[in-house]
This record gives structure tokens, sequence and C-alpha cells, in this order.
């Protein structure tokens, strides 16, 4: 926060030159007619630009009325009373010094430069806002034949602009009050432009002001708000507008209830269009579950099948090698009985023969009883081994040689056979047992 360090001022007044540092609170205080209504109208007219229409300048202690007599020009010349002046023209500068107590900113210096005369119009020759100095009455007057002279507006415009680039700042000369109210605004407030530096200054002015406060709305309607009289035609014509923007909010409010209605239905659709997505998702989901199920149980039972087969394979194989030893045994004990003969040694060979084929029959009904088609696939393979044993062509010229004499296989009824016995035609004669001829199924 800038805060104001130093008053400067030459020739204001009665006061020829005065450099006026303060710190702090500071209070003005002193008897009538001591000055003190001198100080603030200078703070008045460098907060104004120097604008008649913005400062308001306080009355002395014998003056009477409403608004003072003093003016910028009266200061400026000495002005004591009508007829009395201490200078018949002058030129004054007054200046402000603006410093940040935490020496984060640079300072900033406010300043008019006032040429004034007798008899003529007091003129603003220059105004100047300089951010990085302090101004002194050393930079402002100059020593002419062992006298200091106030300085020319020009050539205190070049020393304060030298002074601003050597201390990094700059120097901004604006040539209307306005702006220079902006512009040192930007620099000691806000960091950039205001909109209404006028009411600024208004509302500053009226803040210096020796008068009494009556109440606080007095105080705010004159010098806070703006004035603004009332018109009757503008007052009828802004209440006909009233009532159109109130025709206008009723249909803009129906138009938004309908609007809501629409942007509901839409919600709700986007809600079921969101939901029928959901659940055809879900069922594509769950059909490709259903499906990968039926693929992994094909799978499962293709292993399974795999399995069984191999293990029906294993077990095919072992019992055709059972066959085959059966089938062996069987060869061997016909190439017995046919070479011996014997009649008990037949007896003996038949009983393997049943013992073989109770085997055979338990295999085959273990079998049935676990694979059904390999069992019937076993049991043709037992009839194709058992054809194989009886030849067909030999068993039918056998018969043909002997039918004149026996209706049996071998030797004639009552002839002797091999081992002692003898042959016995018709019904009770006859081998008991052809081998292979005897195994069933």
């Amino acid at each position: 926060m800038m805060e104001l360090r130093r008053i400067v001022l030459v020739n204001w007044h009665m006061m020829v030159r005065a450099d006026l540092d303060l710190a702090g609170d500071a209070a003005i205080l002193g008897q009538n007619r001591s000055g003190k209504s001198t100080i603030i109208d200078l703070i008045q007219a460098v907060m104004a630009g120097g604008s008649s229409r913005l400062y308001r300048f306080n009355r002395s202690a014998g003056e009477s009325g409403g608004r003072s007599e003093r003016t910028l020009g009266g200061y400026c010349l000495g002005e004591l009373n009508e007829d009395t002046f201490l200078r018949s023209q002058a030129r004054s500068c007054i200046a402000l010094v603006f410093e940040d107590p935490n020496r984060r900113r640079l300072p900033v210096s406010l300043g008019l430069s006032i040429e004034a005369a007798r008899g003529q119009q007091t003129e603003v020759a220059g105004r100047f806002v300089a951010e990085g100095i302090g101004v002194d009455t050393s930079m402002l007057l100059d020593t002419d034949e062992d006298a200091l002279r106030p300085t020319a507006w020009p050539v205190a415009r070049r020393r304060l602009d030298q002074a601003c680039r050597e201390a990094g700042g700059q120097l901004l000369t604006p040539d209307d009050a306005k702006t220079f109210i902006r512009e040192y605004m930007r620099v000691l407030f806000t960091g950039r432009r205001t909109s209404d530096p006028e009411r600024f200054v208004r509302t500053f002015v009226a803040a210096l002001s020796f008068t009494d406060i009556a109440s606080v709305e007095q105080f705010v309607h004159r010098y806070l708000l703006e004035p603004q009289p009332i018109d009757i035609a503008e007052l009828r014509d802004s209440i006909r507008r009233y009532r159109e923007i109130q025709k206008t909010i009723a249909d803009l409010n129906r138009r938004l209830e309908a609007l809501r209605a629409i942007r509901a239905q839409i919600e709700e659709f986007d809600r079921l269009l969101a939901e029928e997505f959901t659940c055809r998702a879900l069922e594509k989901t769950a059909m490709l579950v259903e499906g990968f199920a039926r693929l992994l149980a094909n799978v499962n039972e293709r292993r399974s099948k795999a399995r069984e087969l191999h293990l029906v394979t294993a077990e095919f194989a072992r019992v055709e090698e059972e066959i085959e030893r059966a089938t062996e045994a069987l060869a061997s004990v016909q190439r017995q009985l046919m070479a011996t003969g014997a009649q008990g040694q037949r007896a003996i060979v038949e009983q393997e023969i049943r013992g073989l084929e109770r085997d055979h029959a338990g295999v085959m009904e273990r079998l049935l009883a676990r694979h059904l088609s390999t069992a019937r696939a076993i049991q043709l393979l037992d009839l194709r081994d058992r054809l194989g044993a009886i030849n067909p062509g030999e068993l039918f010229r056998a018969r043909a040689r002997a039918a004149p004499r026996a209706p049996v296989f071998g030797a004639p009824p009552g002839a002797a056979v091999p081992g002692g016995g003898r042959a016995r035609g018709g019904g009770g004669g006859g081998p008991q047992a052809v081998p292979g001829a005897g195994l069933g199924p």
C-alpha cells in the first residue's frame, strides 16, 4: 500500500518553498488562518489534476456562504484579499510523493506546474506522474543571479524524465486532468486503468472538505452516488419496458418448462437406449459364455472319448493276445489228440478245452459288460478263428469218403482206432467233441 510521505510546494499562497515530510499517521494542527486549509487544498489541487470542476477549496476563517472564494490562481499569486496579492505573476509547482513502507515498489510523485498572472486566466502548464523518484523542491527550482526561481515546465519535464530513467521508472505527462487521474490511479492503486476516475476524485475531495455531515445517507447521496433527477417520461417508458420484460420472462419461463420436459424425455430415451445396449451386450456375452462352455464340454468329451478309446484299444489288444494264446493252446491240444488218439487223453483235453471255453466266456462277459461293441467284434474274431481251425473242404471230402461205410468222422463202426478202442457208429459212436466245433459265443 502506497502512503503519502512528502508534500512539495513552490510559490503556494504565502509559502515560497517547502518540503513537508510525513511518516505514519499525521495531523495538521493550528489556529485559524494558520494555513491548515492551504495544505489540504494543495492536496485537493494535485489529486484533481488542477481541474476546477473537481476540487472544492475550503473556506477560510473569515469567509461565509456555501462555497469558498479561494481559487487556484489566488493560491499561486498569494492572494490575501480581493486587492492584495503577494505576487503579480507567478509560476508555482506543487507535488505529492508516495512511497511503499515495505520498499516493494518504487516511489511515485504526482505534481502540477501552474502559471498565473493578475487579470489573466490561470493555466496548468504541465501535469506529471513520475514513477521511481521522490520529487523535492531542488528539482523544481533554478538559480538565476543568486536567486531561486521556479523551473519552467519544459526544463522541469526533461529533468524529471532523466531522473526517472536513472531510477528505472518512467515519466508520464498527461495533457488533461481525467487522463492524469486515471494514470496515477493505475500506478498507485489498481495496476490497471480505472473506469471512472472523476467519481473517485469527487469522493476524495468530499472527504477533505471541512463541512459537517448531517447523516450518512445524505453523504452517500451527495458524494458517492451520481445525481439522477427523475424524468417522468423516462420513468413511464421504464415501467412499460419493465412490463414487457415481465411478459417476456413469463414466456421464456413457459418455453423453459417445455424444454425441461423435452430434456427429461431425451434423458429417459438415452437411459433406455443405454439399458438396451447393456442388455444386448449381456446377451451376447451370455451367448459367448454358453458357446465357450459347449466348446469346453465338447473338448472334454473328446478327451474322455479319446481316453476311453485308448483303454478299449488296449483292452482289445490284450483280449486278442488272450485269444491268440487260447487258440495256440487249442491247436496244441488238437495236435496232441490227433497224435495219440487215446480216449482218456481225449477226455482230459476236452475238459481242458471246456475250461478254456469257460475262461474265454468269462473274458467275453467282462468285455461285454464294459464294451458291447468290442465284445461283439471279439466274438466275430473268435468265430472266424474256429472256422479257420475246421477246414470245410477237408470235412466235406471226409464225408464223401466215409459215406458208404458209416456217418461218423474217422473209422467205421466196430473198427479199431488208435489207442485200443473201437469206433462206434450212428448215434452213440464218434468222437465226443470236435476241436473247435463245440465253442459257442
